[in-house]
């Protein structure tokens, strides 16, 4: 009996030893197994880790090929101030030769003058950025009247600044061009020191006709004469003929004599009594290229056609930004900020 209980006894505990065996042996493959999964998740990390390090090292020290599509820039003008820039400097590098060679002979083919009416108070805020922007893309432009000691081209023309004197100077700017430029140039843009020109798109427009025929072009408004008159605000262009005929036939009977007065009406009147024939600018789709309004809300479906200053000019019936023609020559007004990003955006283009 006891000898029962002894035997018993043993086998209880060579079960429990057997137990403990297993039991750890488990717990020694599961540990196995942990760490090599950890193992295998630390070394994938690590892997590309690396990997990510050393691409990086590699592109960051990599060396342009002499092949490379980036401008090249000969003169640091493209870091320059505005009225540092001459004349016929532009902030925009071409790299298409093609591209290029056809602005170059266009640039000669359609002689465009930008002159763009300012104020002393206006120069740093807008002239500067229009200087800095389009104006250097026409094959001259002239500021009238700049401040003096901006650097600017600028012509002084000794008339009081204000919206009261606007014919004034816009009488004495043409004339100024006529008795100095009149030979020189095809074609006489006037703009404001808030308007945004693509003088490119004015080329293409312009190259169908003759600078010796007396011609009008702008964003035309119907009222006060048959053909109606051009707004001041989207800029308008005199042909060569144009202008000699409003210098020379603008007498008293058929031009405002006195100085004050709605600028673009009145010029629009007296072209009209001097046989200057105001010129339909839209496009063969009847959009229209030259807008009296900012850039923003002319993208925007019917906001400014809908209701708006557009309803007195020569548009089609239907009324929405489908008017905007894709080639596109002038915004006003442009906000100093609009100017602003050109400018940003030009000279970035050159670095």
């Amino acid at each position: 009996m006891f000898k029962n209980r002894s035997s018993s006894a043993e086998w209880h505990e060579d079960r429990n030893t057997d137990s403990a065996t297993l039991t750890t042996t488990s717990a020694s493959t599961m540990i196995s197994r942990r760490s090599r999964f950890t193992s295998f998740c630390l070394g994938f990390i690590l892997g590309i880790t690396m990997t990510l390090l050393l691409l990086n090292v590699y592109f960051y020290n990599a060396t342009p090929s002499a092949t490379s599509l980036e401008p090249v820039v000969h003169d640091n003008y493209a870091t320059r101030e505005p009225h540092e820039l001459r004349p016929h400097e532009s902030r925009v590098e071409h790299t298409e030769p093609e591209d290029a060679e056809l602005k170059t002979e266009m640039r000669k083919n359609v002689r465009i003058l930008c002159w763009i009416m300012t104020t002393s108070a206006n120069t740093y805020n807008k002239a500067m950025h229009v200087n800095a922007t389009w104006a250097s893309r026409c094959n001259k432009h002239i500021f009238f009247s700049a401040n003096e000691s901006s650097g600017l081209p600028s012509v002084k023309l000794n008339i009081s600044d204000g919206r009261n004197y606007l014919w004034w100077k816009t009488k004495e700017a043409f004339k100024y061009l006529y008795e100095n430029e009149l030979d020189n140039y095809d074609y006489f843009l006037k703009a404001d020191d808030d308007t945004y020109v693509i003088v490119e798109n004015l080329r293409l427009m312009l190259m169908p006709y003759s600078p010796e025929d007396p011609l009008y072009f702008g964003c035309r408004f119907k009222p006060f004469t048959k053909q109606g008159y051009m707004s001041g605000g989207a800029g308008y262009i005199l042909s060569r003929e144009g202008l000699r005929r409003f210098v020379e036939d603008s007498n008293p009977k058929n031009c405002k004599a006195a100085n004050t007065g709605a600028e673009d009406a009145e010029m629009g009147k007296c072209l009209d009594k001097v046989g200057v024939k105001a010129v339909d600018t839209r496009d063969s789709l009847g959009r229209h290229r030259m807008l009296p309004f900012s850039p923003t809300p002319t993208f925007r479906p019917t906001s400014v056609f809908q209701g708006g200053s557009l309803h007195t000019c020569t548009t089609p019936t239907t009324r929405n930004s489908t008017l905007v023609s894709a080639a596109a020559i002038t915004w006003s007004p442009s906000t100093t900020c609009l100017l602003r990003r050109c400018r940003l955006w030009t000279t970035s283009s050159t670095a």
